[in-house]
């Protein structure tokens, strides 16, 4: 490693030395978590994860539930069902996702194995989950204020499999995004195309000659995500 551009001894003995502090003492759950690198899984989330699962052995076992599920809408009891506060549906998302990969759930028990992880004994914010607090959005708001819905007046149509949600509950959270309506299939008042997985060829086609815009379940997510920040 020493003749690697930036490195010298002096790197590397800071590296041994990190590392073999860490085979000796170990790091948090927290630490463990963020280091696995899962997309929109920052040190904050990891945090969160950390405190509603408490110990690796825990974390582990809903990794593995995960990544045996075929089920679309799978999701993490702990963090889903519960609605840990400021846990969104986009980095449960890509929790999922990360578990469905065989290769990089074993490297995570691999590394389990090799370093003690201490238990988190924070207490875990509950909130009513993501859907619950959308819907709790007024019905009165005046129009001005509706009009700053990120979905305000558009007709929204989901095909295909979603990830993480049943289609009638994403359709409720278009709603109360601000959208119109959520019609099962596409016109020239079609405004948004979200489409998941198989969807069909000759819809997508339909929705590129009448100019709809498309998106995937992400970035539907993501919307539903930066909404709940601004709230």
């Amino acid at each position: 490693m020493c003749d690697l551009p930036k490195w010298g001894n002096k790197s590397v003995q800071n590296l041994v030395n990190r590392a073999q502090h860490v085979a000796t003492n170990g790091i948090s759950l927290q630490q463990f978590i963020y280091s696995l690198g899962i997309r929109h899984v920052g040190r904050n989330n990891s945090k969160l994860i950390s405190s509603a699962y408490t110990s690796i052995h825990n974390f582990l076992m809903a990794m593995e539930e995960a990544s045996k599920a075929h089920d679309q809408n799978f999701t993490f009891s702990i963090l889903s069902t519960k609605g840990v506060k400021n846990f969104g549906p986009v980095a449960l998302l890509s929790l999922r996702s990360f578990c469905q990969e065989a290769e990089l759930v074993q490297a995570a028990r691999d590394l389990a194995r090799a370093i003690p992880i201490h238990d988190d004994d924070t207490p875990v914010e509950i909130r009513a989950s993501n859907r619950g607090k959308i819907s709790q959005i007024s019905e009165n708001k005046d129009e001005e204020v509706k009009a700053k819905l990120p979905l305000y007046n558009m007709r929204v149509v989901f095909t295909g499999s979603l990830p993480s949600m049943k289609r009638s509950e994403a359709q409720e959270l278009a709603k109360r995004l601000g959208a119109k309506s959520t019609p099962a299939s596409i016109s020239k008042s079609t405004s948004l195309l979200v489409a998941g997985e198989k969807v069909g060829s000759m819809k997508l086609q339909k929705a590129v000659d009448l100019g709809v815009r498309v998106i995937d379940p992400i970035d539907f997510l993501e919307m539903v995500e930066e909404y709940e920040k601004r709230e």
